[in-house]
């Protein structure tokens, strides 16, 4: 069986649910545009530390237990990166 490559997208993903906010700062450009949308909130961030303690660690409290990763794709829009994970989390 073939290996498959891992995307960018999906590697970001896994570390964020892994609560890896290293490897997580250092998948993403210094020039980053980040947009993320919530149930009614959007949220926006234009460099690698406001991404992970401006938004990330907001949506993973270090309480969040992520207890299973249910599911990790990501793919391209235009010229935009889209990465979409679901897990199952204990707060």
């Amino acid at each position: 069986m073939p290996a498959t490559e891992t995307t960018l997208g999906e590697r970001f993903a896994r570390s964020v649910l892994a609560k890896d906010w290293t490897s997580v700062a250092e998948l993403l450009d210094a020039n980053i545009d980040f947009r993320g949308l919530t149930p009614g909130k959007q949220w926006e961030a234009h460099a690698p530390d406001a991404v992970v303690d401006g938004i990330l660690k907001r949506w993973f409290e270090p309480s969040d237990q992520i207890y299973a990763v249910l599911a990790v794709t990501s793919d391209r829009v235009v010229d935009r990166g889209r990465v979409v994970y679901r897990a199952r989390i204990r707060s």
